[in-house]
Formats: structure tokens, C-alpha cells, sequence
């Protein structure tokens, strides 16, 4: 007896071939254009972040000028604050970390030493694969090119400041009227479509204003802990390493991880209790912002899979670098309000067709089929 054989259909097929064509199109031409592309995207979304503020001024009863230029004096009150009290001791431990860098290297390897010679076992496995050898390697590379880097990083430090200040300048320029913007990236689609773009818009700005709000929320309640307890087991550079714990808040889940490492590490290197310590205070930390932080400050700004937000990291990581990775979450959720707003509601309407199609056929059979009075 012949197998039956299986059939199996694809809905959609030539939608999805077209939006796979379409992303991979989009993300070729980012990555041809992604440096151009850099500082409006910014101004975009520093727009998008600041509008908000100043319509609340404006319900106030203060024009849209006088508005900007109160947020404006704010912002400049604000990082005057901060460069002049919270950058210079940070800057001070991360100097003071460099130049104690070789002692924390050898200090790592004798650590690593009395360890290993207490659990004889661990050595073998150690020496077998030369993790050891590799560790050495790595770190002494890691000395070796510090300087050199901190040289570059100066100037890369330099032209991106630069940079903000003209992003910073076309910001106030297009915060201070942004109607016409608005209005020719509306009028730039068809009618039947400009009530859907101005909906699209109108839920960007308001995930990415929620988002803002929420992560500089966890930076501080991740930044102020961890250096409060750094400082109080007496780890070196405690106000470098909270403000490390508290910005890696800004890159999804790995963020977390990596800067936990740093403290770790020099830790060890003072006293293998005094690391376990820290290890155990950052595992708990994030059990707490996990658990308790996440749901109540996150849970209404964004509402992403953890693939999703991964993959956003990954992908714009690599076409635009550091700023893409800041930038990867709200991107997501861009892209998330696009499939909600723009390709959802034409499967419902298809498959509403469909059904109605469907009974319709159905009525039509039925009353070809009526026995006949």
C-alpha cells in the first residue's frame, strides 16, 4: 500500500521571502552607511528623549523656545555636576589602576600558585591544557598594550566629543520646531498609510522615553550598591567599578558579566576571600535586579525576548560598534512596533478575507446542494 504522501504548506510564503529580501537589502546598506548614519540617529533619538520634558514645560504655560532653553541650562547644570565631582576620581582609580596593573598581574599569578599547589589534582588538569601559560599570556599582552591604547583612546575620546557636540547642536536645532520634520517624514508615504506612520512614531517615542527612564533607574540601583560595597570590603578603585556595574546596565545581559569580572580580578588579587566575597554580592545583585528590579521598573517600558534583544546586540554591534550596542534594545523595540503596527494588521486582514471567502463558499455550496421545494 503506498505511503500517503504529505503535503506541507507554507502561509505567507511570498511575504516572508519579501521581508527577508528587504532586511538583508536594509542591513547592507547600513553597514555601507552606518558612520554617515551614526549622528542622525542620534539626533533622532536624543529628540525623541527630550520632547517629552518640554511639552510638559509647555502645559506649564512656557513657550516651546523657553522650554529648550530651560532643559537646556538643566542638562549643562547637570554635567557640570558630574564632570566636576563624579569624573575626576574616577579618572584618579582608573590611573591608579593602570599604573598598578603589573603588581595586580603578578599578584594574580601567585594567587593562582597557592591555589593550584593546594589541589595538586587541579595543577595536572591545569598543566595538561596550559591555561596557566595562556592566562600568563593574555595578561601580560593586556599590560604590555595598555598604554599605547590609553594614548588611542584619548584621541578617539577627543574626535567623540566633538562629534556629540555637533549631534548635541542638530538636537536643540530639531527639538526646538520639530513639526516640520515630522510632518515632511509623514507626508513622505501615501495617505492611506500616514495614520499608521504617525501611530508607529507616536509608540517609538513613547518605548524609547520609557526605556531612557527605566535603564538610568537600574544604573543607579546597580551603580550605588556595588560601590558602596566595594569600598566597605576594601577593593581598590570602588567608585571606577560602580560606575562600570552601573553603565554595563546599558548593554543587555552581558553587560552585567563583564563588568563584574574587573572587580573580581583585583580582589583575587589581594585576597581569595575577599574575591569569593564579590562573586557572591554580584550573583546576588543580579538575583535581586532579575527578580525583584526588572519586573517593577521594566515592566512597563519594554517587553522583548531574550533572543530577540541578543540577536539586536549582535547585529548592531557589528555594523556601528559600541554605539550600536547601547542602541540595540531600542532598536528591537522598533522593530517590534513595525511588525505590530504594520505587518499584523495585514495577516489579520488576510485571514479575515480568507474567512469570509471561505463562508461564503460555503453558503454558496450549501444552497447548490438545498433539495429544491
Amino acid at each position: 500500500m503506498p505511503e500517503p504522501i504529505i503535503q506541507v504548506r507554507v502561509a505567507n510564503f511570498r511575504s516572508l521571502i519579501f521581508w527577508a529580501l528587504g532586511i538583508f537589502l536594509l542591513v547592507r546598506f547600513i553597514d555601507t552607511i552606518a558612520v554617515t548614519l551614526i549622528p542622525f540617529i542620534l539626533v533622532l533619538f536624543f529628540t525623541m528623549v527630550l520632547d517629552p520634558p518640554i511639552r510638559r514645560l509647555e502645559r506649564r504655560g512656557l513657550s516651546r523656545s523657553a522650554s529648550v532653553l530651560l532643559l537646556v541650562l538643566f542638562l549643562v547644570f547637570a554635567a557640570y555636576l558630574v564632570i566636576s565631582y563624579a569624573i575626576p576620581p574616577i579618572i584618579k582609580q582608573a590611573n591608579d589602576l593602570a599604573v598598578k596593573f603589573p603588581d595586580y598581574t603578578q599578584r594574580l599569578e601567585m594567587r593562582f600558585e597557592e591555589l593550584t599547589e593546594r589541589y595538586p589534582h587541579l595543577r595536572e588538569q591545569i598543566a595538561r591544557a596550559e591555561i596557566q601559560k595562556n592566562l600568563s599570556d593574555a595578561v601580560t599582552g593586556l599590560g604590555r598594550n595598555l598604554l599605547p591604547q590609553i594614548g588611542r583612546f584619548s584621541l578617539s575620546f577627543l574626535t567623540g566629543l566633538l562629534s556629540l557636540l555637533l549631534v548635541m547642536i542638530l538636537t536643540l536645532y530639531t527639538v526646538a520646531n520639530p513639526k516640520p520634520l515630522v510632518r515632511g517624514f509623514v507626508h513622505a508615504f501615501p495617505p492611506p498609510h500616514r495614520r499608521t506612520v504617525l501611530r508607529v512614531l507616536f509608540r517609538v517615542s513613547q518605548q524609547l522615553q520609557l526605556w531612557v527612564r527605566a535603564t538610568f533607574l537600574l544604573m543607579l540601583s546597580i551603580g550605588i550598591p556595588t560601590t558602596i560595597f566595594l569600598w566597605l570590603i576594601g577593593v581598590k578603585s570602588p567608585l571606577l567599578f560602580g560606575a562600570l556595574a552601573g553603565l554595563g546596565e546599558g548593554i543587555p545581559t552581558i553587560g552585567p558579566i563583564l563588568t563584574a569580572i574587573p572587580p573580581i580580578l583585583v580582589a583575587f588579587a589581594d585576597d581569595p576571600i575577599k574575591a569569593l566575597y564579590v562573586l557572591v554580592f554580584f550573583i546576588a545583585l543580579q538575583q535581586i535586579e532579575n527578580n525583584f528590579l526588572v519586573p517593577r521598573i521594566m515592566s512597563s517600558a519594554l517587553r522583548l525576548h531574550f533572543f530577540s534583544v541578543m540577536f539586536s546586540v549582535v547585529v548592531m554591534g557589528s555594523l556601528i560598534g559600541p554605539i550600536g550596542i547601547l542602541l540595540a534594545t531600542p532598536t528591537c523595540a522598533f522593530i517590534k512596533v513595525l511588525y505590530e503596527e504594520v505587518y499584523q494588521p495585514q495577516i489579520r486582514r488576510r485571514r479575515e478575507k480568507e474567512r469570509r471567502r471561505a463562508e461564503a463558499e460555503k453558503q454558496e455550496t450549501e444552497a447548490e446542494t438545498a433539495p429544491s421545494p
